[in-house]
């Protein structure tokens, strides 16, 4: 398939061969490096660039075979600037990044008040979850602040759930059984956990 990238800054066109296989984020690094573009984010502001078809982003994971464009249309590649996230988190659990967006996060925030902001936000028991930092060497205890382990603002930190229940999360986040522990008490625990996070998101959990 062949289509033709718009870039509305430049009036620039040029035409690019799209394999089966071909995502649409590899598209974008291939135009980057073509127009020798670079995304420079500021402390304000968050930078991106996008492909955009019949007014619509297209997703970087998504793949251009299923997404039916005919062959010899127009795509604009686009730029787009976003207010900055006041704090960034990383979910080791599922693989994605929260943006929260709250003023009253300052390097005087405690751990203790930003771990219930993230429980508040994702649905996760306080007691499932703790927080490093971005590099994961050192865990924030809540009682401690950000400036204390010296996290400004816009800064990234990591999300990381006890081991062994990344599974049980991501499944109660969907509203599917999963196996609990054979020892009673950690699996009326995990079975509580589960009908917290199910209920968070709306979903009816069924036990076996």
């Amino acid at each position: 398939m062949r289509y033709f990238i718009f870039y509305p800054p430049t009036k620039s066109l040029t035409l690019v061969d799209v394999g089966e296989n071909v995502r649409v984020n590899d598209i974008i690094e291939l135009i980057k490096e073509k127009f020798d573009l670079k995304v420079h984010d500021s402390s304000q502001s968050e930078a991106t660039m996008v492909l955009s078809y019949n007014g619509f982003d297209l997703k970087p994971s998504w793949c251009f075979a299923d997404l039916s464009i005919p062959s010899g249309t127009i795509i604009h590649f686009i730029h787009r600037e976003e207010k900055a996230a006041d704090l960034y988190v990383y979910c080791g659990f599922n693989k994605t990044k929260l943006k929260l967006f709250n003023s009253s996060i300052t390097m005087e925030t405690r751990i203790s008040t930003l771990r219930q902001q993230i429980s508040n936000e994702l649905g996760l028991p306080l007691s499932t979850f703790c927080l490093e930092t971005y590099d994961g060497t050192q865990r924030l205890y809540d009682e401690m602040k950000l400036i204390n382990y010296d996290i400004k603002t816009h800064d990234h930190v990591y999300l990381k759930v006890w081991r062994g229940y990344e599974k049980l999360i991501r499944s109660s986040v969907k509203g599917l059984t999963t196996r609990y522990s054979l020892d009673e008490l950690t699996g009326h625990y995990q079975a509580q956990v589960a009908l917290h996070i199910a209920a968070f998101y709306g979903k009816i959990y069924f036990f076996n």
